[in-house]
């Protein structure tokens, strides 16, 4: 479980460097819905809800690596979260993130995390 969690860790490096504030009712409602990020054979799921919670997970190869929740808000251009659960011992519970919002479409998001990187996220049908 352990190799698993330091992997989810890489993963969500990759995928998911974000920070989390608590909601707030000024959040873009553009970003409420089901989205993904596929890098090589890792895939992060996030699901932004009306009352500022999200959940989401995280897979390697096809299997269960990560799964999250929290609460998120939009401040400018700053996208925030705050976990409030994740199945790794390495991201407890209470762990704060943000990302900088660079673009958002109907279909897609762009994000620039703390390292950098930036990543697009792509709108999945519910």
């Amino acid at each position: 479980m352990k190799a698993h969690c330091a992997r989810a860790i890489m993963v969500a490096s990759a995928l998911f460097t974000t920070s989390f504030v608590l909601a707030d009712p000024t959040s873009d409602d553009r970003l409420i819905g089901r989205w993904r990020h596929v890098h090589e054979d890792k895939v992060g799921e996030i699901i932004f809800n009306h009352d500022g919670t999200y959940s989401g997970h995280v897979a390697h190869k096809g299997a269960m690596v990560w799964e999250f929740a929290g609460k998120w808000s939009v401040e400018g251009k700053i996208l925030s979260y705050e976990y409030t659960r994740s199945s790794c011992e390495n991201i407890p519970a209470g762990t704060r993130d943000r990302d900088r919002l660079l673009e958002l479409a109907r279909d897609y998001y762009l994000i620039e995390a703390a390292d950098g990187a930036r990543r697009t996220y792509w709108r999945v049908d519910l």
